[in-house]
């Protein structure tokens, strides 16, 4: 993961706190601490969504999986 896709993703204003960070190899961490599940929802769909361009050059589409539940 490049430095400067991780600092996109940390750059996402929230009431709660976010960290990122990568792994060995192509991994990306990332982890919230805060009291809303519909912030944190949201984040992580940004974060897919801007892996997702980045990774792969694709849409991205939500997984049907994240839209049950």
């Amino acid at each position: 993961m490049g430095r400067k896709l991780i600092e996109k993703v940390r750059d996402f204003s929230l009431e709660g706190e976010v960290a990122v960070t990568s792994t060995l190899g192509d991994g990306l961490l990332c982890r919230y601490r805060g009291n809303s599940s519909g912030e944190v929802r949201q984040w992580f769909k940004q974060v897919w969504q801007i892996l997702r361009r980045e990774m792969s050059d694709r849409d991205a589409i939500i997984p049907r999986v994240w839209l049950s539940g």
